[in-house]
């Protein structure tokens, strides 16, 4: 493999072409999740919430540790706003642009970034979503526990819940298959979702999967046998301290390589 290009929030955020809106960093995320639905107004506590808007990571470990409860629907919650961007103007986005010019080109990209404009970019020109690694999952990665349970509350949260990129642990709420959806089916399959959320990290340190993490942790593995091997690493829109905190290991033996 020549490249390996690895993308964050600020990618998307200043992608270009999009509806109905350019993709929040972490820093605005929680406001807009406040505009986007009443769930998070009306259920998540207000000093809660302030950390959330202070700290998103920070928030959402108050959210596991005091209204865990709530872990799930807030995951769910969390991906539909995701899901409601997508690509309107190809001649004006950058990602369209880049796999234009990864044409024939022996490639992958990997991101930490939740929507789906990548696949969408990708579809549009013909170019498979296997090339693209989700590290932290997706809201289009719908577990199929998710058609079978229902109208229940997982609590406590597992005292060890699998973690990200080079993490351990072994709590999950669920595991099994999951199935990987276009946007307008994984729109429809969340829109009566109330126990299993999608195949996504929780937005906190560690970036745990509570919901058929094995998928997510997979694509993990793919992604650090890839640095290992790839000639080059381009890095997009990630936040120094996260990326170094994230990737830095595995980033630095590369280098050396």
């Amino acid at each position: 493999m020549q490249v390996l290009f690895l993308f964050g929030a600020g990618a998307s955020k200043y992608a270009g072409g999009v509806a109905p809106a350019s993709p929040p960093d972490g820093k605005g995320l929680f406001e807009a999740l406040t505009q986007h639905d009443s769930f998070f107004r009306d259920k998540v506590d207000p000093n809660i919430a302030q950390a959330f808007r202070e700290n998103f990571e920070k928030g959402m470990e108050e959210l596991v540790a005091k209204q865990g409860e709530y872990v799930t629907m807030f995951l769910i919650k969390m991906s539909q706003y995701f899901l409601q961007f997508h690509i309107v103007d190809c001649s004006e986005n950058l990602y369209v642009r880049l796999f234009e010019l990864l044409r024939n080109k022996d490639f992958m990209i990997s991101t930490l970034n939740y929507d789906m404009l990548l696949e969408e970019a990708a579809t549009s020109l013909g170019v498979s979503i296997r090339k693209i690694l989700k590290l932290h999952g997706s809201p289009n990665y719908i577990p199929e526990a998710m058609q079978f349970i229902s109208g229940l509350t997982i609590w406590p949260m597992p005292a060890e819940p699998t973690t990200s990129i080079g993490g351990s642990g072994t709590g999950a709420h669920t595991r099994g298959p999951v199935d990987v959806v276009d946007r307008k089916t994984a729109i429809a399959r969340l829109s009566t979702a109330d126990a299993v959320a999608p195949a996504i990290s929780a937005f906190a340190v560690g970036k745990k999967v509570y919901d058929s993490p094995d998928f997510v942790l997979n694509l993990q593995s793919i992604f650090r046998k890839a640095v290992d091997e790839v000639g080059s690493v381009v890095i997009a829109g990630v936040e120094l301290n996260r990326l170094m905190n994230t990737f830095g290991s595995l980033l630095l033996r590369q280098k050396r390589g």
